[in-house]
């Protein structure tokens, strides 16, 4: 335990606003010169585990296939002077074991990768059929509860969460909807099924790429520009949602009231952030407001319900979050671009009403402008990592427990 209030003692240092020499050995130009001595050795606690779907996350305009998880390496040693274990799922499979060391973690970072979420094709060659990634995170989002540190999805790894939330909402409504479910979670599943069925996802260009939850785009979906490079995050704002029925919007809403977290915080302080993009696809501002608003649904129901339910074969439903919130969007031409640029997830103790969060970004918080990863460019020394949004950001979340 004294290890991880260092590293939070490191993390903390690293976002005060003064001046000053980094609190580690070696000057204050110390950076993570050999990211490989993050990869490998018998590592101690406090570390923080990467999870990569895929051995990259595509290729940048220098021709470079880019290893985001070697920059996530690379400024958890500079800033919180920790330790970083990388398990690649796309060659070495998805291990049950994996679970005990997110336990164990700093943090847990779900990487990106070039693959597209709608189109299993798309991993070929992985060790893992897409659908069991899909289940794995399913099963990362329900052990939130199990962990000290927070869940963090990253671009693919944003794009799977999204992926496995909506799958947990139609597990959810499926275990709900048998003859035996109380009445309470047996009405909240006829609603979330009724309005699920008559949704569409609709683009700002007018296209509808999905009708009805069950479609397979109703998630992620083709963004109607891709954006590589810098762009800049605002904070979401729920009005705009496109074509959304009014009771998601006013669901979402009354959760962005009364709940506050990083992202929305620090954006609420600076109105803008500067942040890395890197990828064509995104995740659907309707089916996430759904998403939201089912899991809302759920948790009532299942509140009324914990003495039955911690007993029996849907004991799981007790570990659902209960919300999810759009905290930021990036903008084109005058009019938000990708809608769902983040996400926290927010979980409820059903007894002592504790709140814990994770968080998904379509951002790169790890890199820098240029798009070339940590075993291709050195970071920035410590002052100048101090003013990139990015590392701020990725920092903040870490601090989350």
């Amino acid at each position: 335990m004294l290890a991880f209030q260092s590293a939070r003692v490191l993390l903390e240092r690293f976002l005060a606003n003064n001046q000053g020499a980094p609190p580690l050995e070696g000057s204050a130009n110390r950076v993570c010169a050999k990211v490989g001595d993050a990869f490998g050795g018998s590592l101690q606690s406090p570390y923080l585990l990467v999870f990569e779907p895929w051995a990259h996350v595509g290729v940048n305009p220098h021709g470079e296939a880019v290893v985001a998880s070697a920059s996530v390496a690379a400024l958890a040693r500079a800033i919180a002077d920790v330790d970083t274990r990388i398990s690649p799922l796309w060659s070495d499979g998805i291990s049950p074991a994996s679970h005990h060391e997110c336990a164990q973690a700093l943090g847990v970072v779900l990487e990106g990768g070039d693959p597209s979420v709608f189109d299993p094709t798309t991993f070929a060659g992985a060790a893992y059929e897409p659908a069991a990634l899909v289940a794995f995170c399913e099963q990362l989002l329900l052990r939130r509860w199990q962990w000290g540190g927070p869940l963090i999805g990253i671009c693919l790894g944003h794009q799977l969460i999204a992926a496995a939330l909506l799958d947990l909402v139609r597990r959810a409504v499926k275990a709900a909807s048998a003859p035996d479910a109380p009445g309470a979670l047996r009405t909240a599943a006829a609603r979330i099924a009724e309005l699920g069925d008559t949704l569409a996802v609709r683009k700002r260009d007018g296209r509808e790429v999905a009708r009805g939850w069950q479609a397979p785009r109703f998630s992620v979906s083709r963004n109607e520009l891709p954006e590589l490079g810098a762009v800049t995050l605002r904070p979401y704002v729920s009005a705009l949602a496109s074509g959304a029925p009014r009771a998601l919007i006013e669901s979402h809403q009354e959760i962005a009231d009364s709940l506050s977290g990083v992202i929305d915080v620090r954006l609420a302080a600076q109105q803008r952030l500067t942040i890395a993009m890197f990828h064509g696809d995104e995740v659907n501002e309707t089916a996430m407001l759904f998403v939201n608003w089912s899991l809302q649904a759920l948790s009532a129901a299942v509140s009324q319900h914990r003495d039955e339910l911690a007993v029996g074969e849907r004991r799981w439903m007790l570990e659902l979050p209960f919300a999810v919130e759009i905290l930021a969007s990036t903008w084109c031409d005058g009019e938000p671009l990708t809608e769902c640029a983040a996400m926290a997830i927010s979980y409820r103790d059903h007894v002592s009403g504790q709140i814990r969060r994770s968080y998904s970004v379509q951002f790169h918080p790890e890199l820098q402008s240029d798009l070339r990863d940590a075993n291709k460019r050195p970071l920035p020394v410590y002052d100048e990592l101090r003013q990139d949004d990015g590392a701020r950001l990725l920092a903040r979340l870490l601090c989350e427990h």
